[in-house]
């Protein structure tokens, strides 16, 4: 090998690894310029609130008397509030991020079933709402129970059926609420 190409590649990888420390520079100013965006952003209210939900992962419909879940338009599992035995809270472990999720133990007719909904599908936001309305939580504080520490799957019990005296039958009157 000849000095001359010697010379090229010993300057092309200096080339190289100036352009990378370059690179490697301007990401990190970028990311706290970023970062001090965002921090002034929600202490200025501007920040909005990141919105998971999404039709894909299935659509959660609240009736009257019951919770659906649809998939493709059509459903795929029903519970009636007034099977409800059992509401707890936990997180699933995605590798990279958490998924809050909250299940639902029902007794109908002698059939034990369990509903799993979570936060990436339609309507939980919704569905929240109105679970907090038809039942009395065991611990208001329960979502921060539930979502920390990270990677943990922090099982809650919400609420079971010994928490209340009365069935849940009464009929939910949200907005967004269809009857049935």
């Amino acid at each position: 090998m000849n000095t001359k190409a010697i010379a090229i590649s010993v300057g092309a990888g200096i080339g190289v690894l100036l352009l990378s420390f370059l690179v490697d520079r301007i990401n990190g100013w970028t990311a706290k310029r970023r970062v001090r965006k965002l921090v002034a952003d929600q202490r200025s209210g501007k920040l909005k609130e990141v919105n998971l939900e999404d039709p894909k992962n299935g659509v959660i419909q609240i009736a009257e008397r019951r919770v659906e879940v649809m998939r493709d338009g059509k459903p795929v599992d029903t519970v009636l509030w007034k099977a409800v035995s059992e509401i707890s809270a936990y997180k699933r472990d995605l590798f990279s991020v958490d998924l809050i999720c909250v299940g639902l133990k029902a007794q109908d007719d002698g059939r034990e079933q369990f509903l799993e909904l979570h936060e990436e599908m339609k309507g939980f936001k919704t569905f929240m709402a109105a679970l907090g309305t038809l039942f009395t939580f065991r611990d208001p504080d329960w979502w921060s129970k539930v979502a920390f520490p990270a990677f943990e799957t922090n099982l809650t019990v919400l609420w079971k059926t010994e928490d209340s005296t009365t069935a849940r039958t009464a009929p939910l009157t949200r907005s967004g609420s269809t009857s049935g």
